[in-house]
């Protein structure tokens, strides 16, 4: 037997790994959202389909010529494999151009055709690539690049690739050559029979190594096949998720960014665990790119602020109320974009006061016209009761409850911007991120309306003070709203 039993034992590790492996990766390319169809054609009809391909080479190569086998293969076997695995060279180097292809068509590179790579020499193509995965590629130019290059320039141009029927190992060379000697003698002296039984005994002595290569004029190297076939698949594998890396980056780069702040995001108390999957999911990707666009809207160190103000959440998900804490900061996006959108001007974040000092500060200042603006903003989630089902809510009436969190909120927040506001000069906001029990929005508009009628009956509490109500638009029912005592914020 070729292979020692711990090798064979890695061998189908690494086997059974490919499907799921391939099926994985291939539908988070199949089911992501693309920028132009172009791109989404070299994804899902290029890369996608070619991993399957590459699956199934695996596949069959193993199952032709098993890294067990000990007999001598029969002719049609070994064209058989040959011809997987010549397959699955050609198509591990097309899976490389389809990712080329895909990240310029999805960044909208102007890069000629015969530059499109993800090679040594495609350099325009590495250059819009992050420093990790340029990195990365510079760390197979000499080694896999290479590798790959030779098989793929000899399979097309000139030598196809080959497996060796059987071979001779060092110490039977010396009585393979004699019996070859006898069966010539036997052959001049016409005697079919003792030839035939010497063809059998020479025979014997062979032994199949699982080898591949293709011109011995070149001296090419021999490779063993079936643990190059793997470390090629995983090779690929592992390209195709660095490029969705990268691609996802281009739709959700301030998240990436936010991500880049953990030492180890796949740890699974964090909040970027399993990241890739979930935003493969198309209602949760819609989410994800509804809050980067709040996101890109603040300047460079509104969002420098926002951004570190995340990390100590990035970590800390509630058992209960899971990374409400984190999106609650996520929030305050829409609070900037407010003020930005009435004409504000120089909208800062307000440092917050020393720990410990009991005092809490506003989010946003800035300036209209000349006026100095304050800006809090809260988040009212859903209810305990609420997440203690998964049945959607069929109430079309608020609960005192509600109004109980309401006025809390309020009033915390007035004190916020009244103690940031010596003179009283300011021109103050509370803007409120509420997010109802009836998470379909069916009731939106009523509760709205409830509100409405609420702040009617303390309109004497609150008249120095702006209120503004966010308005979800990620809701299955969603329809814009207004409200006589309050602003709404109507998302869209």
């Amino acid at each position: 037997m070729y292979f020692s039993e711990e090798e064979l034992e890695k061998l189908e590790d690494g086997y059974l790994e490919v499907p799921g492996k391939s099926q994985q990766l291939s539908v988070a390319y199949i089911t992501r959202k693309y920028s132009n169809d172009r791109a989404r054609e070299f994804a899902v009809y290029g890369f996608a389909r070619r991993l399957k391909t590459l699956a199934r080479c695996i596949e069959n190569t193993f199952t032709i010529l098993p890294p067990d086998r000990v007999e001598l293969p029969e002719s049609d076997e070994l064209h058989d494999a040959a011809i997987n695995i010549q397959a699955f060279v050609l198509n591990v180097f097309g899976s490389l151009d389809d990712l080329a292809w895909t990240w310029v068509n999805e960044k909208g590179l102007q890069i000629h055709g015969l530059q499109v790579g993800l090679n040594r020499k495609n350099k325009d193509v590495r250059g819009a690539l992050s420093k990790s995965f340029r990195e990365y590629l510079e760390g197979l130019d000499d080694s896999w690049f290479k590798h790959l290059k030779d098989f793929r320039d000899a399979l097309a141009h000139r030598i196809p690739l080959y497996i060796p029927p059987y071979v001779i190992p060092d110490d039977q060379k010396g009585a393979y050559d004699e019996i070859g000697n006898q069966m010539r003698s036997a052959l001049e002296a016409g005697n079919s029979e003792e030839y035939d039984r010497l063809a059998i005994a020479q025979k014997a002595l062979a032994i199949f190594c699982p080898w591949v290569k293709h011109s011995f004029e070149e001296n090419a190297a021999i490779v063993n096949f079936h643990p190059q076939l793997l470390a090629d698949f995983n090779t690929v594998e592992e390209l195709g998720s660095r490029m969705l890396d990268e691609l996802n980056r281009v739709q959700l780069p301030r998240f990436y960014e936010i991500r880049d702040q953990l030492s180890g995001p796949a740890s699974p108390t964090a909040f970027f665990q399993d990241f890739e999957s979930t935003i493969s999911e198309s209602l949760k990707n819609r989410a994800f790119v509804r809050w980067e666009s709040d996101l890109q809207g603040l300047d460079g160190d509104a969002w420098d602020c926002l951004r570190s103000k995340t990390l100590q959440h990035l970590t800390s998900k509630d058992s209960r109320r899971g990374w409400e804490q984190l999106f609650a900061l996520f929030g305050e996006a829409h609070g900037y974009n407010f003020l930005k959108r009435k004409g504000c001007s120089n909208i800062k974040c307000i440092p917050a006061n020393r720990k410990g000092s009991g005092k809490k500060t506003p989010d946003w200042e800035g300036l209209l016209d000349s006026a100095r603006v304050l800006c809090e903003v809260k988040t009212i989630n859903r209810s305990d009761d609420a997440l203690r089902t998964t049945d959607r809510c069929t109430s079309n009436r608020l609960e005192d409850a509600f109004f109980n969190k309401l006025d809390s909120t309020i009033v915390a927040a007035m004190a916020q911007l009244a103690a940031h506001d010596a003179n009283g000069e300011a021109l103050k906001f509370v803007y409120i991120n509420v997010y109802f029990d009836d998470w379909l929005g069916e009731y939106k508009k009523a509760y709205f309306e409830q509100i409405d009628q609420y702040l009617a009956a303390v309109s004497r509490q609150t008249s120095a003070f702006n209120l503004v109500f966010y308005n979800d638009d990620l809701t299955a029912f969603h329809e814009a709203v207004t409200m006589q005592n309050a602003t709404v914020d109507n998302a869209s």
